[in-house]
């Protein structure tokens, strides 16, 4: 959910009570949308978030740093000129909408005093990050608006900053057991009635609100009885007093199914019943700090998955596209025995052809002697003609045996993708799929992101367990990790697995020096199995041996490797139980 004004209130309030008097010691944009200011006082350090991406726009403190890039954006540039140095005064905001403003004080290149202001819109698509001088014009934004982007307000460098309209509702923070008459007045939804007759609250507060009273989230407004028209102004003063008092219980709900995270509030959640569990926590700005981690740790294992798939698609499509045109030129390679029978022919009876024919039946002695047509051009000699055959046998011939390899190269690069796919599907942190692109990258399938300041992604590791009786299984994310499995961190009288003629991920059995048990044996193959394209399946082939029976061919591609000397065994896709 986008932050409502109730929770930002609470939220604006601490960071102003912790953050107030430090100075701005470094200023980074470490995204497109995302600015941290390093905030040091006397037994106080952190960093101020500031992040205006739609789906997770929010202002926080966090402990966390981000990796920068080298060359910093101008609206960084911009803001390391006005605000390196100076004194963070007060966090505020001045009406009951999302908008907070940060004030700052500082000396202007005269030594004067000077006040600026960043300003944080939350408000989802159109969230924006400014900043201000001391008469409200807009020195840069880190989004400029023009009447190419919208009719209302404009925000470029130079302008006059216009404050949020204000919504044509009462604010949340005023509301009373007076109210009840509006709320009750109409035949909307309960829930609905008051999102639309307040402003600053989000529906997971008109709702929580609602369940209070009636017991459920769908009660019609005009339905109440006298006690849940109680209920419901009991709610709303004590709601009201809470933000008066800065008396907030942030909580988070998630489903405990899934573990995904559902939302957040200032007050007790109880709307989603026994499906979904709360969990408080001890100041809205660590409850920020841990939603937003998470929640934007999956939307960039989305987004980069979805990049990275896309990637795929089209290197697939791509190598179809090319195989389909190579096999139409294999199938006319084929005629290469004709095209020789043809010359051959014609050369037999070169006597009887004429300049000028456009064609000629002659005897095959290939097949009995049984008439045989050869097609000429006219406007080619007997002679020209048949030579013209034996060029056509020449070229067919290299090509059959070029396009086939070509082919076989094709399948091969298609087999690998698919590989790829099946890594993709299974990632489970960005840094895997970072890794995943770095290895196409490599391959050639994908081109480097030339970036200035793009580090390089941190390494995941392989999937790690133990076996029952006490060995360690490793199992590759990826075909670089299935690499260095086999080829690097293996020894060999170590067993690696693999299942039969099915893409999957490589497995090994560390040994240890100690003979590997059947019981073990059949725990990795069922990992393997279920690390596999066949995971799905009843049962699955899987293949294993001592790593010294496992040779890498030189320049094949990332996790190819060819083995001899093994056994199998079949299994039931399956992962070790949790102990």
């Amino acid at each position: 959910m986008a932050l409502d004004a109730c929770f930002l209130s609470f939220l604006t309030r601490e960071i102003n009570s912790r953050a107030a008097g430090a100075r701005v010691e470094k200023i980074y944009q470490p995204g497109k949308d995302e600015v941290l200011l390093t905030l040091r006082a006397p037994g106080f350090k952190s960093r101020l978030l500031f992040c205006c991406t739609p789906n997770c726009a929010r202002i926080t403190l966090t402990e966390k740093d981000a990796e920068n890039p080298a060359q910093p954006p101008l609206f960084c540039m911009v803001l390391r000129k006005h605000l390196a140095g100076a004194r963070l005064e007060r966090v505020f905001m001045p009406a009951f909408e999302r908008a907070v403003f940060v004030e700052f004080t500082g000396k202007n290149d005269f030594f004067e005093p000077v006040r600026k202001f960043l300003v944080l819109e939350i408000l989802g698509r159109t969230s924006n990050l400014l900043l201000l001088d001391e008469q409200q014009k807009i020195i840069e934004a880190i989004r400029h608006v023009d009447l190419t982007v919208t009719t209302g307000r404009q925000m470029l460098p130079g302008l006059r900053y216009e404050p949020v309209v204000p919504q044509d509702k009462k604010p949340f923070c005023a509301a009373c057991e007076k109210d009840l008459a509006a709320l009750t007045g109409n035949d909307k939804p309960l829930w609905k009635s008051i999102l639309d007759t307040y402003s600053g609250i989000s529906p997971i507060v008109a709702r929580e609100l609602a369940f209070q009273a009636a017991g459920r989230i769908d009660a019609p407004a005009q339905g109440l009885t006298p006690n849940q028209r109680q209920a419901l102004g009991a709610a709303l003063a004590e709601a009201a007093r809470r933000i008066a008092e800065n008396n907030c219980t942030p909580t988070a709900v998630r489903e405990k199914e899934t573990g995904r995270w559902i939302d957040f509030s200032f007050l007790p959640l109880a709307q989603y019943g026994p499906s979904a569990e709360s969990i408080c926590y001890p100041s809205p700005i660590c409850l920020v700090e841990d939603y937003y981690e998470k929640s934007a740790e999956s939307i960039r294992l989305k987004q980069k998955t979805r990049d990275v798939e896309l990637l795929l698609q089209r290197a697939s499509a791509r190598i179809e596209r090319t195989m389909h045109v190579r096999e139409k030129e294999l199938e006319e390679g084929k005629k290469a025995d004709f095209y020789r029978i043809c010359g051959e022919l014609l050369q037999s009876n070169l006597q009887k052809a004429k300049t000028g024919m456009k064609e000629i039946t002659v005897e095959n002695y290939y097949e009995n002697c049984a008439p045989f047509t050869i097609p000429l051009r006219p406007d080619k000699t007997p002679q020209q003609n048949a030579q013209l055959f034996f060029k056509k046998y020449n070229k067919a011939k290299t090509s059959a045996r070029v396009v086939a390899d070509l082919i076989r190269r094709d399948r091969a690069d298609l087999d690998y993708l698919e590989s790829v796919f099946l890594a993709l599907c299974e990632c489970e942190s960005a840094a895997d799929v970072d890794q995943i692109r770095e290895e196409l990258v490599r391959t050639g399938f994908c081109k480097k992101n030339v970036r200035p300041g793009n580090r390089a992604a941190s390494s995941s590791k392989p999937r790690k367990w133990v076996s029952g009786t006490g060995f360690t299984i490793l199992a590759g994310r990826n075909n670089v990790q299935n690499d260095l499995l086999t080829v690097k961190l293996s020894r060999k009288d170590d067993l690696w697995l693999h299942t039969k003629n099915i893409p999957s991920a490589h497995v090994l059995i560390v040994s240890g020096g100690k003979e590997i048990d059947d019981q073990t044996i059949l725990e990795a193959a069922a990992i393997c199995a279920y690390y596999s394209r066949a995971r799905e399946a009843p049962k699955v082939e899987v293949d294993y041996c001592p790593v010294s029976h496992v040779k890498k061919p030189n320049g094949a591609r990332p996790g190819m490797v060819v083995y001899e000397g093994y056994y199998s065994v079949t299994v039931s896709p399956a992962l070790p139980a949790e102990k």
